[in-house]
């Protein structure tokens, strides 16, 4: 009996998984896949695809971003506002930066979330890196 009950709870640990919120489920987190990055006019202009499966909208997102080159060397930091996200709304943002080439970034790393609104009352934290996912297409890394 105490071998069959061992069994039973290791039987259903991987229904309990994929069962309990927050536990590899993509569809609870926000996600920011870095799409494209290109020089225009001398400036590195990135693009973003910030996807929402949430049904809660996202008062403003602020995104602190450092830049490395290709040898991991750090060539920029900015703080990204992406402003307004809405509940189950995928959209685009780009954002131009005068101070290097795109053809020079190795690296782009999610270094925090500012801000996540909405406003969070006094005494509580609220960690909004957590609820990020990231992805990137084509050789520059985004990572956090």
């Amino acid at each position: 009996t105490r071998s069959f009950r061992r069994f039973s709870i290791f039987a259903l640990l991987p229904i309990m998984l994929v069962a309990s919120p927050g536990v590899g489920d993509t569809q609870q987190a926000l996600h920011l896949e870095l799409n494209k990055m290109l020089t225009e006019q001398g400036r590195c202009r990135i693009f973003f695809v910030v996807e929402n499966p949430l049904d809660r909208a996202f008062s403003k997102l602020v995104l602190d971003v450092a830049f490395f080159d290709k040898k991991g060397i750090i060539i920029g930091r900015s703080d990204i506002d992406l402003g307004k996200v809405r509940g189950r709304k995928t959209t685009v943002r780009s954002f131009s930066f005068v101070e290097f080439d795109c053809a020079t970034v190795g690296k782009v790393l999610l270094n925090d979330v500012v801000a996540c609104g909405p406003q969070i009352t006094a005494g509580e934290r609220q960690d909004c890196l957590d609820v990020v996912r990231l992805t990137y297409r084509g050789d520059v890394e985004f990572f956090k």
